[in-house]
């Protein structure tokens, strides 16, 4: 409340200065501005400062009563605008949106400055005795004053408050910059009267070529700050009486070059909150472009991962098996030795009749679980069908590799007492060392499983091509998927 109203007490009697003499009435009052800007971003209370400062700025120049009933016009106009900007837009107001503008235009610039200009003409008329032949005159000093700091003011504020600031590209600094350089320096040329008529014509015509180059490229804050600049040696150049908007007095001359800012100020406006817009709808594009693509990449890695895995377990299933075995044969050629241990559940069928088949489940989670639990990290475990597991341990020696394989079958026969059930698993291991393909492994470790089960009180794990049966069947490299 305090910064906006100091912040209009200062811009308040920079209007004064250049007002018509004997009201307060100033074609250029971009104090208006401010006050709108101070009521969209902090608040419409924001507004009783406004006032205090009003009559303090009035005040240097009118008598007290004057000077409230001045201010209390002076706050009319940003709070309908306010108003009406809240109530119609139904969100925080940053005037980025066509509809911004169009509230802004209609119950800021245009309501709100009539109300204003009418309340604050009347009180002058009334305290003044302001002659009737002056009362249009200084009406639309009143108006114009206030519509171009609406216009030209209270975007500019909002947009450097609000706008979120991105840091661009190098490359695109620079263009910024030499564009605002390039608008400053022929605005120079343009409103100066240093040079002649015949050279500031056409550097009027440039100006709106950068400034509409500028709405395009670089979004409302820039162009604003481009159009400001422009209007601010505009004025400068009018209150030393040069330009090309020179009249009778300076107050014609002002109304004149007022009238100018505020067509270029609404176009560029409108131009830039159209390109905000579109910027904006490509962004949400792009937003649901990237959300589908990691949709589909998502659903790609569930489908990979149901391809590979076995759903029951969440172990690797034959397929997924197949290629990380294959891996580990390549590996085995150029050195590095690794384990394959292969078994199946002792007499599951049985614990599957007597558990049901929601038990057999979870037998099978149990048994997945109890393998985990023994391999490494580094290890690959895998159920590659029914009650048929496989463990490649990655390079383990033989000697290891018995271990882990004694280990795993202790641990299943101890989910007997949980589960409820006879449990036990007979093994067969191979070792990769790149002599055989990964079936020809499977095979080998198949047979060795089944040389257990043919000697029940011998080791629950066998080393493939030491105690096999060469007659013994085939059930690993031949048995159904998954």
């Amino acid at each position: 409340m305090v910064g906006v109203g100091l912040l209009f007490y200062l811009a308040a009697l920079l209007g004064l200065r250049v007002g018509l003499p004997g009201t307060s009435a100033s074609p250029v009052w971009i104090a208006a501005g401010v006050s709108l800007a101070g009521a969209l971003l902090f608040g419409r209370h924001v507004l009783i400062g406004v006032f205090i400062a009003a009559v303090l700025a009035e005040h240097t120049v009118n008598p007290l009563p004057l000077s409230l009933a001045l201010a209390a016009a002076n706050v009319i106009e940003p709070l309908i605008a306010a108003t009406a900007l809240k109530r119609f837009v139904h969100r925080r107001c940053d005037l980025l949106h066509p509809r911004d503008t169009a509230v802004l235009l209609v119950f800021g610039a245009g309501l709100g400055a009539a109300l204003s200009a009418t309340v604050g003409i009347c009180a002058i008329f009334l305290s003044l005795g302001l002659e009737s032949s002056a009362i249009v005159v200084n009406w639309f000093t009143w108006w114009l004053g206030d519509v171009s700091g609406i216009i030209l003011v209270t975007p500019l504020l909002v947009y450097l408050v609000r706008q979120p600031y991105r840091m661009p590209a190098p490359a695109r600094v620079s263009l910024g910059v030499l564009l605002v350089l390039a608008t400053g320096v022929v605005g120079q040329i343009a409103f100066s009267g240093s040079i002649e008529r015949v050279w500031a014509l056409p550097a009027q015509f440039v100006i709106i070529l950068l400034v509409i180059w500028t709405a395009f490229g670089f979004g409302p804050r820039i162009s604003m700050i481009s159009v400001d600049l422009v209007a601010t040696l505009a004025v400068v150049g009018a209150v030393r009486l040069r330009g090309p908007f020179m009249g009778s007095s300076l107050n014609t001359t002002l109304l004149s070059l007022q009238v100018a800012m505020c067509a270029l100020g609404i176009a560029v406006l409108i131009l830039a909150t159209l390109v905000n817009q579109r910027a904006e709808a490509l962004l949400a594009v792009e937003a649901s472009r990237d959300l589908l693509e990691q949709k589909v990449r998502e659903r790609t890695a569930q489908l990979e991962e149901l391809a590979t895995h076995d759903p029951l377990t969440g172990l690797l299933n034959r397929r997924g098996f197949a290629q990380v075995l294959s891996r580990a044969v390549a590996q085995a050629r150029r050195g590095r030795v690794s384990a394959l241990l292969y078994g199946d559940l002792d007499e599951f069928k049985v614990c599957n009749d007597a558990l049901g088949h929601a038990g057999g489940d979870a037998a099978l989670v149990g048994v997945a679980d109890a393998l985990r639990a023994e391999a490494r990290s580094v290890d690959a475990v895998a159920r590659l069908g029914g009650d048929e597991f496989a463990v490649l341990l990655d390079g383990a020696k033989l000697p290891a590799a018995l271990a882990v394989g004694e280990r795993i079958c202790g641990r299943i026969e101890e989910l007997s007492v949980s589960v409820g059930a006879r449990m036990g698993m007979s093994a067969g291991l191979a070792v990769v060392d790149g002599t055989l393909e990964a079936d020809g492994l499977l095979g080998a470790a198949d047979r060795a499983m089944y040389s257990t089960k043919a000697r029940p009180d011998g080791p629950r794990v066998i080393v493939a091509g030491t105690d096999a049966p060469l007659d013994a069947p085939d059930h690993g490299a031949g048995a159904a998927g998954s």
